[in-house]
């Protein structure tokens, strides 16, 4: 059996995951970036695992290999592999649920602080040897609407309890017990965006979420209110953002996440002062990286063992 490892943030694990493969009777091999398609193709001839992270993995991938069997994605999203293809070609497609959960709760109210008060502006200012004393708004007792209350929306509702904040609650699937043990209210998107305070993204890219927050439900959220995506870039139609910051209908945003990564250098949400863009980086802690490189490995192994990944995506 081969693995190929293409990923540099589980390559980076060293001994810990190659032992995992090693003691479960895998050979395995370490791509290095970048991980072009090209590249791709030219390592997947007798792959039959294959670690993959933030990056497309087309048909031609897969047709690629005579052999391969799983694709473990590191992290949750996948809207970058076709699944298409390969529930088509019987590979199967994981992800790791849960694994990067609190470190990307954690930088949710990171960046929901530094916006709110102005932290990286501030700091910014006081470099160029500017003092200014920014006037901010608080989150205690504030109304956090989650969308999306899967494994890291629970986290951050979690977090938003030490604040003393209301919490509403959209999913497409309710967790009615874990609402009412936190006190969430289930509601609406078009309640949820009136009446948050803060809003914060935690679910995938799929064709019901794409352009989700556009000038319409822009329209309904307070002037006072930020919004807060660590989800992925395409839930967000950036120009309808751009121009709703530009015109300060809203307080403010925060993004882990953009279509485009990394941006243009003319990218226009990079000209605003009441915005906050960090680079993709809500899973890469320490502790976030080693726990979705364990996982992705078992996915792997648990494939060849068990005859099913521990986190199937698709079906075949």
């Amino acid at each position: 059996m081969k693995a190929l490892i293409a990923a540099v943030s589980v390559a980076s694990q060293g001994k810990e995951v190659m032992d995992l493969f090693y003691n479960s009777g895998f050979q395995v091999e370490i791509l290095d970036a970048p991980y072009t398609e090209k590249r791709l193709i030219n390592k997947m001839g007798d792959v039959e695992g294959v670690i993959v992270g933030e990056y497309p993995v087309t048909r031609k991938v897969m047709e690629a290999s005579k052999s391969l069997k799983v694709i473990s994605k590191v992290g949750v999203g996948v809207d970058k592999i076709d699944l298409t293809a390969a529930s088509e070609k019987g590979i199967w497609v994981t992800n790791t649920p849960g694994a990067n959960a609190d470190a990307v709760a954690d930088l949710t109210f990171g960046l929901m602080l530094s916006i709110a008060r102005y932290i990286p502006q501030t700091f910014q200012l006081l470099k160029e040897g500017e003092w200014v004393r920014y006037r901010g708004r608080q989150l205690w007792e504030k109304t956090l609407g989650i969308v999306g209350l899967g494994a890291i929306g629970k986290k951050v509702a979690f977090r938003a309890k030490g604040f003393s904040m209301r919490i509403l609650g959209y999913d497409i699937y309710k967790d009615e017990n874990f609402a009412r043990e936190n006190n969430i209210e289930f509601v609406d998107l078009d309640t949820l965006f009136k009446e948050s305070d803060f809003i914060t993204f935690h679910i995938p890219l799929i064709p019901q979420t794409d352009n989700l927050v556009n000038k319409r439900t822009l329209s309904l959220m307070k002037p006072t209110a930020y919004l807060v995506n660590l989800a992925r870039g395409g839930i967000v139609n950036s120009k309808d953002l751009y121009q709703c910051l530009k015109d300060k209908k809203i307080a403010g945003a925060a993004l882990d996440v953009l279509v485009d990564e990394p941006p243009k250098k003319d990218e226009p949400l990079l000209s605003l002062d009441n915005i906050v863009i960090t680079s993709h980086i809500g899973a890469n802690t320490v502790e976030g990286i080693r726990n979705m490189s364990i996982a992705a490995t078992e996915n792997i192994i648990s494939t060849f063992k068990d005859g099913k990944p521990l986190y199937p995506v698709n079906k075949i």
